[in-house]
């Protein structure tokens, strides 16, 4: 099935990957990428995931919270009103994040 030698071992690859599927009995599933808690540590993530992820890693939340259904917009957008974010610090005191897109810190060290 190989086209060439130099693809050859995509294909030995392949049978290898498997036939080791069918032998141990192991079955793939679909994970969609909201939920892939790996992809906050390979991927530049952007918006609502970047912070869903975020907040499990650092212990706001606990992972459960990636599985329970929530809607999610495909597209996000870039605003020009003052966001702001609340969250709880350390201490256990509420405190205030202001968020800041790209564009906002280059123009800010722009001025400086």
């Amino acid at each position: 099935m190989s086209s060439g030698q130099k693809t050859k071992h995509m294909d030995n690859r392949y049978f290898w990957i498997k036939d080791r599927l069918k032998t141990e009995g192991i079955e793939v599933q679909y994970c969609p990428t909201e939920k892939m808690f790996a992809d906050f540590f390979t991927k530049p993530l952007q918006g609502n995931l970047f912070r869903k992820l975020r907040d499990v890693v650092l212990g706001y939340k606990h992972i459960d919270s990636l599985f329970q259904t929530e809607e999610s917009s495909s597209q996000e957008r870039v605003g020009s009103q003052d966001q702001r974010e609340d969250y709880v610090s350390s201490d256990d005191s509420p405190s205030e994040v202001k968020k800041m897109s790209w564009a906002d810190v280059v123009r800010k060290n722009r001025v400086q």
